[in-house]
């Protein structure tokens, strides 16, 4: 790729050159025309291409391990059509039964690509059913629908961000990504999405811009007959090809050999997947496939109305296993991406270097599959579900001994613990598949985990995360009757749910907290009416967002009521008071807060102030004297009322010593509105060199979060920009 700039041109002769291009230009006319050609445009002070320009996209992609690839020349050549920037359409449908090679295919098509005409390349994948010749196999773990694929889309972007914005907003903004660079899409295995969701597919792949592209793979054919290709068996000559990679040549005298081949193909109808896996099994010594004789008796053992292959091939290899192996295999069936080795060998009580033989014996054998320098491991989808129905037991001790581990790692690094929950981040990988454990049999440790991963998943951003693992605690604790645990739940449903701008949804979860008060006939931890005062404050928040601020500070005020009434109960314990003081801090913060907004600057600071002396003297939950964010939070206010008064230099001290404590407690969305206010202080002095690094700072917070201050920090920043000369 080369990029052409032109001044002051000539706006016609442009668009004759660049007729037919796809070409970027400033709005103010073409005054600066960055145009892509799609491949390298040889200038006269060009020499050699760079050396980034001949690293091939897949390369750096999240593509499938490329394949010994044979045959399927006419299918190659169309899928190449579909995808040049001469198409007109977004690309092509890849469509057969299982096992036939789509995603192989579609694999191959993305290698075949020249190396400029695309500079990302996205795999994602829908897969649930690993085989299916005459009938379905158990499924794995795949993306579950529209909204799952847009999230990974995200994460492969490099943009997790995006997963924060609201949901109707997540499909423009990964559009608008791809529009930065030309992409390529591969989207596998679409017959697991519902009806609905695959038209979703269908709309967002209309509004892909013309230089990116997409190939689906599913086992129906849908949307427009144009794009879909239908996919054959492979055919005698092109699986003899296969066979011979995987076996060696035939000698031309050896027509036997050729016969068994012939035989094989027959055997398998034609299915790569299992000319692959049969063939890998012949000669190794611990499989009973010593000959290709042996491998075609044993395909033809399966049992018809079983038609079960599958079954058979990793049933061999499976008795074979040695107790490490099985363990590994067990421990890799659980989570959904790669985990490190040091968590595999924790896991399962074993040294790292015997934990990395097995592994290596295991990748070898293509049970598992190895990432970033044989550094993370993973299971390859097939074996999943067949080792979680062929091993049980072993299976469910290894969830068992993830769960134990997970739950220390909880432990030791949750709660308040903010300095620690990078650790918890680094191990995420092998926490999360433990958390259907505590859901499905373990409340104890569920309510436990729920209190110490609060703050994490809040200040983490992991909000999807937070709120399907607060939706399982909810639905669990109704059915076993523990309504003050479904109530705190469905607190957290609402919060999470205000975080990401989403009140009818925290309006719902308040409705079903109200449903649950009356059933709640006792208090395992906490103030005996802190869940009340608690979703009044949530109903606070409603308003708050809808921008009626009489009606949120009433509630704020109901709910700092109720918690200082807790708090002058002689019946309830020191815990419980210290508690109840804490919340009333927390209620006086958000009346703070409102009354900033509602533009009450006297009745913000006395609330701030007196939330400020309150967080000064509670307890934190560790036994340490003072809450961190309850202070950080009212000293935010009170900055933001001193530049609101124009107070430059009080309010400048008090941004120095409130971004050390928000920064403390890795509050991001209080760490910008400190930086914002921060930056406000110091233009006021004159300062703007350094008011516009915090107003940088506040924007690129704001704008990771998705936060609604975002367009007043941007204008703080502009205004930073025009009186701010560098040196």
């Amino acid at each position: 790729m080369r990029i052409v700039i032109f001044d002051d041109a000539d706006t016609q002769h442009i668009s004759d050159v660049f007729s037919g291009l796809p070409y970027l230009h400033a709005e103010n006319g073409f005054d600066r025309v960055i145009a892509w050609l799609g491949k390298p445009l040889v200038l006269p002070t060009s020499t050699e291409p760079s050396a980034a320009h001949l690293v091939h996209p897949a390369q750096r992609s999240n593509l499938p391990q490329r394949q010994p690839f044979f045959g399927r020349k006419r299918f190659l050549e169309k899928i190449a059509e579909a995808i040049s920037p001469a198409s007109k359409s977004w690309g092509v449908l890849i469509y057969a039964r299982g096992g036939l090679g789509k995603t192989s295919l579609a694999v191959e098509a993305a290698w075949n690509t020249s190396p400029g005409l695309f500079q990302r390349i996205i795999f994602l994948s829908a897969r649930q059913q690993v085989f299916d010749d005459d009938g379905p196999r158990p499924a794995v773990q795949p993306l579950s629908d529209w909204l799952d694929l847009l999230n990974h889309c995200a994460k492969q972007l490099g943009q997790p961000d995006i997963m924060k914005a609201p949901v109707e907003e997540r499909s423009g903004l990964i559009l608008a990504a791809v529009a930065a660079q030309p992409t390529l899409l591969i989207l596998d295995n679409l017959e697991t999405l519902d009806e609905s969701d695959r038209k979703a597919v269908l709309n967002f792949l209309e509004a892909l811009p013309s230089h990116c592209k997409a190939i689906l793979t599913c086992r129906k054919a849908f949307g427009n007959s144009r794009q879909m290709l239908p996919l054959e068996r492979l055919d005698e000559a092109d699986a003899l090809e296969l066979l011979d990679d995987l076996l060696g040549p035939v000698p031309v005298q050896d027509s036997e050999q050729r016969e068994k081949r012939l035989k094989l193909h027959k055997e398998t109808q034609g299915n790569p997947l299992l000319l692959r896996w049969t063939a890998g099994q012949i000669g190794n010594p611990r499989s009973p496939c010593k000959t290709l004789d042996d491998a075609i008796e044993h395909l033809r053992s399966c049992p018809k109305d079983q038609n079960d292959p599958l079954e058979f091939i990793f049933g061999d290899l499976l008795a074979q296993f040695t107790p490490e192996e099985l363990r590994v295999v067990a421990i890799l069936s659980y989570p959904e991406e790669p985990i490190s080795l040091a968590a595999i060998a924790e896991i399962n009580g074993l040294d790292e270097s015997a934990t990395r033989q097995t592994l290596n014996v295991l990748t070898k054998q293509s049970i598992v599959v190895s990432h970033e320098s044989d550094q993370y491991f993973d299971l390859i989808p097939m074996v999943v579900v067949f080792i979680k129905r062929a091993r049980r037991a072993a299976v469910l001790q290894a969830g068992e001994n993830l769960v134990s581990r997970a739950f220390d790692l909880i432990q030791k690094n949750g709660g308040i613990k903010y300095d620690a929950f990078s650790v918890i981040e680094k191990n995420w990988s092998s926490i999360s598949p433990a958390l259907p454990f505590f859901i499905e049999v373990d409340m104890d440790r569920l309510q436990k985990a729920q209190a110490l991963l609060y703050r994490f998943f809040h200040t983490s951003g992991r909000w999807d995360e937070w709120f399907w693992f607060e939706s399982q605690l909810e639905e669990k604790a109704v059915k076993e009757g523990a309504f003050f645990t479904a109530g705190w739940a469905a607190f957290s449903i609402g919060w999470c749910s205000i975080l990401r701008g989403q009140y009818k949804e925290a309006l719902a979860a308040a409705e079903r907290i109200d449903n649950y008060l009356p059933n709640v006939t006792h208090y395992p931890e906490g103030p005996p009416n802190e869940l009340k005062a608690a979703v009044t404050r949530l109903r606070g928040h409603v308003a708050r967002l809808k921008g009626d601020y009489e009606r949120a500070i009433k509630s704020y005020g109901e709910a700092r009521n109720i918690d200082e009434a807790d708090f002058h109960n002689p019946s309830v314990s020191e815990n419980q008071r210290n508690t109840s003081q804490h919340n009333v801090a927390l209620n006086l913060n958000w009346l703070a807060i409102t009354k900033r907004r509602k533009g009450d600057l006297a009745g913000a600071k006395r609330d701030a102030k007196e939330a400020l002396s309150i967080s000064n003297s509670v307890i934190a939950e560790d036994g340490t004297k003072g809450y961190r964010e309850g202070r950080a939070t009212a000293m935010s206010v009170l900055i933001g009322v001193a530049v609101d008064q124009k107070k430059w230099g009080h309010a400048i001290q008090l941004a120095k010593e409130t971004l050390e404590l928000a920064e403390g407690v890795r509050r991001e969305e209080l760490i910008a509105q400190v930086c914002h206010e921060y930056a406000r202080a110091l233009k006021g002095t004159g300062q703007t060199s350094e008011a516009k690094s915090h107003a940088e700072r506040a924007v690129k917070i704001f704008t990771r979060l998705r936060s609604p201050e975002l367009a007043t920090a941007k204008g703080t920043l502009a205004e930073c920009e025009v009186a701010w000369v560098p040196a």
